[in-house]
């Protein structure tokens, strides 16, 4: 290499990079973090590490150059990934600490979370709590047992609630209110 530019070789494996991260993004939104394992794993088998060699010695700048130009042509961004991800988590009935949870797994930073879950709240009122009624409604607690089986189950319901990371607060809301009387 010369002045800082790849050579011929790197340029081709960049560029068969950046195709393999356009076809791993056109099946499924991803974080930065998960563009740059399967860009790895895909490094990996273009140039692969010399026999008893650590893989992760592996020069990571291709990897690198492939995710800076994915980010540029405005593939890979985290913070759009964080909002859709928040949305239809939201919609699945997972709370907050549970999105939380799912976005540090998926390598968002903490900062682009929080800032996805307050576009989230901006566009769903009360998330916290929708999430509390679908995750109710999915699993068929408080309100959608027969009514026989509500009164008995109810602790359990609540606490069903809480281990999935539900304030007790709206626990207790979702499983008092029925949808169906609520604006």
């Amino acid at each position: 290499m010369s002045d800082g530019l790849p050579d011929q070789d790197e340029a081709r494996i960049v560029r068969e990079l950046v195709t393999a991260g356009l076809r791993y993004l056109a099946r499924i939104s991803a974080s930065q973090a998960s563009v740059r394992r399967i860009l790895l794993r895909r490094l990996a088998k273009l140039r692969p590490p010399e026999p008893g060699a650590d893989p992760a010695e592996l020069d990571q700048r291709p990897v690198e150059l492939a995710l800076e130009r994915l980010v540029e042509l405005g593939y890979v961004d985290d913070a759009a990934f964080a909002r859709g991800r928040g949305r239809s988590l939201v919609g699945r009935g997972v709370s907050r600490l549970g999105i939380r949870h799912h976005m540090a797994r998926q390598g968002v930073d903490r900062d682009t979370a929080d800032a996805a879950l307050e576009a989230v709240a901006d566009e769903i009122p009360e998330p916290e709590l929708a999430a509390a009624r679908t995750f109710v409604r999915k699993r068929r607690l408080g309100w959608h047992r027969p009514e026989p089986e509500r009164a008995p189950n109810r602790q359990a319901d609540l606490a069903r609630l809480l281990r999935h990371g539900f304030p007790p607060d709206v626990a207790r809301a979702a499983l008092d209110e029925p949808e169906d009387e609520l604006g």
